[in-house]
C-alpha cells in the first residue's frame, strides 16, 4: 500500500492504489515488447501510481495523461515515461511523485504562458 502525500499543487490528492495484478500484467506486457529492459513490478507499480495520479488530475496533467507511457525505450534507452521518474527517483515512491509533480507544474505553466501570448 502506498501512503503518499500528493503535492497541494494537485487538485485530487487521493492516493491510488494500483493491484499487484495490474502491476504483473502491465510487467509482463512491458517484457513482450522489450525483453531486454530493466525493470522490476515494484518499480512497474510505482509507476502505475504516477500515471493514476495524473488521470486522477487530468484537467492539469491531460498532457501526461495523453502523451505519457507507463514504460518506453528509444534505441535501447530509456524515454520520457512514468517509469524514468520512478528510476529517477531510485525507486523511492514518494520521490518519484515529487519529480514528477515538479515536471509537470513546468509543463503547466509553460502551456500557460502560451495560451496567454497566443490571443
Amino acid at each position: 500500500m502506498f501512503l503518499i502525500n500528493i503535492p497541494n499543487v494537485l487538485k485530487d490528492k487521493t492516493c491510488p492504489q494500483p493491484t499487484d495484478q495490474n502491476a504483473a500484467d502491465t510487467f509482463a506486457s512491458i517484457k513482450s515488447m522489450y525483453p531486454n529492459a530493466d525493470i522490476t513490478e515494484k518499480k512497474v507499480k510505482v509507476a502505475l501510481l504516477l500515471k493514476a495520479i495524473c488521470s486522477n488530475n487530468y484537467e492539469q496533467a491531460h498532457w501526461f495523461v495523453e502523451t505519457t507511457s507507463v514504460y518506453e525505450e528509444h534505441r535501447g534507452e530509456l524515454s520520457d515515461c512514468y517509469y524514468k521518474w520512478v528510476e529517477e527517483a531510485k525507486g523511492n515512491p514518494q520521490l518519484a511523485v515529487n519529480k514528477m509533480v515538479a515536471e509537470l507544474m513546468m509543463f503547466s505553466d509553460y502551456a500557460q504562458d502560451i495560451a496567454d501570448t497566443a490571443f
